[in-house]
C-alpha cells in the first residue's frame, strides 16, 4: 500500500478551509453594506484576509452600494483594492459593470468626479468613451440652459475643464473643449450669476464667493447691453457683503465701469440698499470715481440737507471729484446756498471756482448784514466773528423804531443795557478791527446814557462802588441822558428794597452819588419825554427810598403831571394826589384778589406819608 505524503494531504485538506474563509470575509463587507454597520477597519481587514472586491451577493458590485450610501472612505479602499469601476476593462463576475464617474456625473457630485479624474486608470479606452460621453453631454448643458445648472457643490465647467486635462481625449475632442472655449462657457455663465445677483456657492470644498473662481476669467466680461458683471452684480444683488467686491476688485475688475444707464459702479454701490462704508472704501482704494454727474448730484443733495457729508463723501472729495460746482439748486448757485447756511465749505466751492449769480450778491450781502445785527442783539460773540468773516458790513445801519439809522457800534450798547455778561469789549474791538466808523455825536451822547443805565442797573446787586469808580475813570458822564432821562429818572426807576438774585440789599441810596449828580448840574426836577419828573417815577414805582431822598435833596413836590384822557392829556394833578392814587390803586387790586406784595402796599402808603409832610397836607382820602 502506498502512502500518500503527508504534506500533500494537508495541502488538499486546507483548500476548501481557505476558500471557505475567503468567502466568509467576503460575506463580512457584504452583509456589514447590507445592514449599514460595516467600519472602515472592517472592511479592509476582510480584504486583507482574502474577501473579493469584486463579488456581487447584493445584486450590484460592493463600490456601487457604498457610493449609494455615500461611504467615502470605503469607495477610496474599494478602488484601492481593485474594486470594479470605469478603470476596470474586466468585468470579472459583475454582469453589469458599474462606473464609479458616471455614478458620480448622474448624482451631480463633484468631489466623486474629481477622485475619479484623479484615480489612476487602468482601461483608458473605457475611461476616454466615458469622458466624451459626459464631456458632450456638460457642453450641451452649458450652451442649452445655464439655470438647469444645479448649485451647490456642482461644479461643471470646473470637471469639463479637468477633463480636457486627462490626456484621455482626441486632439479633436479636446478642440470642442478648448480652453477658449470653456473660457467663454464660464464668462456667460457667470454674467448670468450676476445678473441674478446671486455669485456665492461651494464648489470643491471651498467656502468662497464664486468669484474666486470665475471672476479672473469673466471680470471685465459685458452682457449684450454693454453692462459689466461687476455692474450687474451691483444693480441686481440683494445681499452685498465687502468680500463679493475685493474678489471682483483682486480679479481685476474695471471699477470705473459704466453701466447701459451712464452709472458709475461707485454710484450703484452707494445706492445699494445695504451697502456700507467698508464696500464704498473698497471701490474708492480700488481708484473708483463718480461721474461728473454723479458726483455733482450728491454734492447738491449735500448742500440741500445742510449736512457736511454724505455717506462719507465730503464736499471737498466731491469737487476733488469732478463736481460742478457751478451747478444750482433752484433758482441759487451752490456758493449761495453754502454762504447762506454758513458753512465751512463754501470756501471749498470758492477755491473750486464756484461764483455767485449778479443777483445774489447783493441777496446774500443783504442777509448776511441782517444775520450780524441779530448776532450783536443776542450778544453772540461766535456768530459776530462767523458773519464779519463770511463779508457782513459792519457799517450797515440798523433802523431803529423811531426810523432813526443806527450804527452796529451802537446796537451793541443798546442790547448790552439789558443783558447780565453781556461781551460788550470784545464785540466792539471786532467791529473796530473789521473796520467799523465811529459812532455819530448823538450815537455817543446816548451811549453815555445807556452806559449809565446800565451801572445803575447794577448797583441793587453790586452796591455802589462800581459805579463811583467808574465815574472816576470817565467811563461814565453823570449828566447823560437817555430817552429824555436824566441820571435821577433812572435811580427812581430801580428798586432799592428787594432782595437781589445774588441775595444782597441795596437798601439804601448812596448820598454822596446823589450830591455828585447835583454838583454836576443834573437836574432833579427835569421833566422826561413823558413830563414825568424823577419824584414822580419814583412814586409810580412805590420807591420810597428814592421818594425821601429825591425829598431830601430839592425835588419839588408840588410839582404836577399830566393826566391821561381818552384822547391826550386832560389837565394837570399834583405828584400829593398822584401819591394817593398809587397807593388806593394797589390796595384795590388786592381786594380784588390780585397778588399784590403786602410790603409794595407798605412802601406806597410811606410815600403817601411822606408827600404829606413835605406839601403839609393833611390825608383824608386813603
Amino acid at each position: 500500500m502506498k502512502f500518500t505524503k503527508l504534506s500533500t494531504v494537508l495541502a488538499i485538506a486546507t483548500l476548501p478551509f481557505f476558500a471557505s474563509c475567503a468567502s466568509w470575509n467576503t460575506a463580512t463587507i457584504s452583509n456589514g453594506l447590507k445592514n449599514k454597520n460595516i467600519t472602515y477597519a472592517q472592511a479592509r481587514e476582510a480584504l486583507e484576509n482574502g474577501a473579493d472586491v469584486k463579488e456581487n451577493w447584493l445584486g450590484r458590485c460592493f463600490l456601487e452600494e457604498a457610493a449609494e450610501q455615500n461611504r467615502r472612505d470605503l469607495i477610496e479602499l474599494f478602488v484601492e483594492k481593485g474594486g470594479v469601476s470605469c478603470f476596470e476593462a474586466d468585468a470579472g463576475k459583475v454582469r453589469s459593470p458599474f462606473s464609479l464617474f458616471m455614478y458620480a456625473y448622474k448624482k451631480q457630485d463633484a468631489d466623486l468626479m474629481f477622485f475619479c479624474l484623479k484615480h489612476p486608470d487602468k482601461s483608458k479606452e473605457v475611461m476616454r468613451l466615458q469622458l466624451v460621453e459626459v464631456a458632450n453631454q456638460m457642453f450641451d448643458l452649458f450652451v442649452g440652459n445655464y439655470s438647469r445648472i444645479s448649485r451647490g457643490t456642482w461644479a461643471s465647467e470646473h470637471v469639463l475643464s479637468e477633463i480636457c486635462e486627462t490626456g484621455l481625449l482626441t486632439d479633436d475632442e479636446v478642440k470642442l473643449f478648448s480652453p477658449e472655449t470653456i473660457k467663454a462657457i464660464k464668462t456667460q455663465k457667470f454674467l448670468k450669476r450676476c445678473a441674478s445677483g446671486d455669485i456665492r456657492h461651494d464648489e470643491r470644498g471651498y467656502r468662497h464667493t464664486g468669484t474666486n473662481f470665475i471672476a479672473k476669467d469673466a471680470a471685465n466680461a459685458k452682457d449684450e447691453n454693454g453692462n459689466s458683471a461687476l455692474v450687474l452684480f451691483l444693480k441686481n444683488c440683494d445681499d452685498l457683503r465687502e468680500k463679493d467686491l475685493e474678489a471682483f476688485v483682486s480679479a481685476g475688475a474695471d471699477v470705473n465701469a459704466k453701466s447701459s444707464d451712464g452709472e458709475s459702479v461707485l454710484y450703484l454701490c452707494l445706492r445699494h440698499k445695504n451697502r456700507s462704508r467698508e464696500c464704498l472704501e473698497i471701490l474708492q482704494k480700488a481708484g473708483a470715481r463718480f461721474t461728473k454727474e454723479e458726483a455733482t448730484a450728491i454734492l447738491m443733495k449735500i448742500v440741500e440737507e445742510k449736512d457736511d457729508s454724505f455717506a462719507g463723501f465730503t464736499w471737498n472729495g466731491l469737487v476733488l471729484q469732478g463736481a460742478d460746482v457751478n451747478a444750482k439748486i433752484g433758482e441759487h448757485s451752490l456758493l449761495y446756498v453754502a454762504k447762506l447756511n454758513n458753512s465751512e465749505y463754501a470756501s471749498v466751492l470758492e477755491d473750486a471756482g464756484a461764483k455767485l449769480l449778479p443777483e445774489e450778491v447783493a441777496q446774500l450781502q443783504k442777509k448776511l448784514n441782517e444775520d450780524l445785527k441779530k448776532a450783536i442783539g443776542g450778544g453772540d460773540l461766535e456768530a459776530v466773528e462767523r458773519c464779519i468773516k463770511a463779508g457782513a458790513d459792519v457799517n450797515d445801519k440798523v433802523v431803529a423804531k423811531d426810523g432813526k439809522m443806527y450804527s452796529p457800534l451802537f446796537l451793541i450798547e443798546i442790547a448790552s443795557s439789558g443783558s447780565f455778561g453781556y461781551p460788550v469789549s470784545k464785540i466792539r474791538k471786532l467791529l473796530l478791527d473789521a473796520g467799523a466808523s465811529k459812532m455819530s455825536e448823538e450815537e455817543a451822547a446816548m451811549t453815555s446814557g445807556l452806559r449809565l443805565i446800565r451801572a445803575l442797573a447794577f448797583v441793587p446787586h453790586q452796591g455802589w462802588n462800581p459805579i463811583a469808580q467808574a465815574v472816576k475813570s470817565g467811563e461814565i458822564n453823570l449828566k447823560a441822558e437817555f430817552d429824555g432821562q436824566n441820571a435821577f429818572h433812572m435811580i427812581a426807576d430801580l428798586d432799592f428794597s428787594e432782595i437781589s438774585f445774588f441775595r444782597e440789599k441795596a437798601e439804601t441810596i448812596d448820598e454822596s452819588f446823589i450830591v455828585a449828580l447835583k454838583n454836576a448840574e443834573v437836574n432833579i426836577n427835569k421833566k422826561s419825554r413823558v413830563n414825568m419828573t424823577p419824584l414822580a417815577v419814583a412814586i409810580e414805582n412805590s420807591n420810597n427810598i428814592a421818594v425821601m431822598v429825591f425829598l431830601r435833596h430839592g425835588a419839588n413836590p408840588n410839582d404836577t403831571i399830566p393826566i391821561k384822557g381818552a384822547f391826550g392829556d386832560a389837565g394837570q394833578k399834583t405828584l400829593m394826589s398822584f401819591a394817593i392814587e398809587c397807593y388806593n390803586r394797589l390796595v384795590d387790586a388786592s381786594r380784588s384778589g390780585q397778588d399784590i406784595d403786602r410790603n409794595v402796599i407798605k412802601r406806597a402808603n410811606e410815600i403817601v406819608s411822606l408827600m404829606a409832610e413835605a406839601t403839609g397836607t393833611k390825608v383824608t382820602d386813603l
